[in-house]
């Protein structure tokens, strides 16, 4: 019988650059965020939510993103929201 052969892939030693993205899984953006892994599924589909990236099948956040999305969404007062939350909704 063969043997396969599979390259030898060199261990990566070196820990990360501290200034190297930091990627999360959509449940661990939603722990994050303190959301609903659902409400993270239905803002990503209208449009709404915090940028993602792709790699396959997978949906990433980047928690630098993740968190310029939040701070984005401060308020002050109810109205400022209101006001906010009109512009997300479609005009029917």
């Amino acid at each position: 019988m063969a043997k396969a052969f599979f390259p030898k892939i060199p261990p990566n030693d070196k820990p990360p650059a501290a200034d190297a993205p930091v990627y999360l899984t959509v449940r661990e953006t939603a722990d994050y965020l303190r959301v609903s892994k659902s409400f993270l599924d239905k803002a990503r589909v209208a449009g709404n939510g915090p940028p993602f990236v792709r790699f396959g099948n997978r949906v990433l956040y980047r928690r630098d993103d993740v968190d310029a999305w939040a701070t984005g969404r401060r308020f002050s007062s109810t109205s400022e929201y209101e006001i906010e939350d009109a512009a997300d909704k479609p005009r029917r």
